[in-house]
């Protein structure tokens, strides 16, 4: 299992790397459980590792809102059935140009078409991204709750000591 990370922008390698390190780092150097998802024709079998990647090319989400994006993560899994595609696929990340401007990615769970799932989004710092999508995925909080944890920030980010308990 792991979670998609939908490129609305073309990575470097050393972006890629940087996430999955900041990411291995707080989720207490285990390794990860992110895919970058950057080439639709591509079977995600496996996780992104650490040190293995290269420069993206192409934005395959570019423009697209939340719910867009999870139709089609819809469509990449049942294009590749049976292929080994293995990410969940209700909770994924977007990786897009705000990205690069304050080291954050957009996580989402379970969008709906009415809002273009905006409501089901919240803005999460780099290193803690896939701690909060294991935990929506472990069912220990929902994206709602870590909305009201950022309320009252200046910035509407998740950040480290806001993913668990009370804040």
């Amino acid at each position: 299992m792991a979670f998609a990370i939908c490129c609305a922008i073309a990575p470097t390698a050393e972006l890629k790397d940087r996430i999955l390190e900041l990411c291995d780092d707080y989720g207490g150097n285990t390794g990860t459980m992110l895919v970058f998802i950057d080439d639709l024709s591509r079977v995600n079998d496996e996780d992104d590792g650490l040190g293995y990647n290269k420069d993206s090319t192409s934005a395959p989400f570019a423009g697209k809102t939340p719910y867009e994006c999870w139709i089609m993560l819809q469509k990449i899994l049942e294009e590749n059935e049976g292929e080994g595609s293995n990410f969940v696929d209700t909770i994924f990340a977007i990786l897009d140009e705000r990205s690069l401007e304050d080291g954050t990615l957009l996580l989402v769970e379970e969008p709906v078409e009415e809002d273009d799932g905006e409501a089901h989004s919240v803005r999460a710092v780099f290193e803690m991204s896939e701690t909060q999508m294991s935990l929506w995925h472990g069912g220990k909080n929902t994206v709602y709750e870590a909305n009201e944890r950022i309320k009252n920030t200046k910035d509407g980010i998740l950040r480290p000591g806001m993913d668990i308990g009370d804040c």
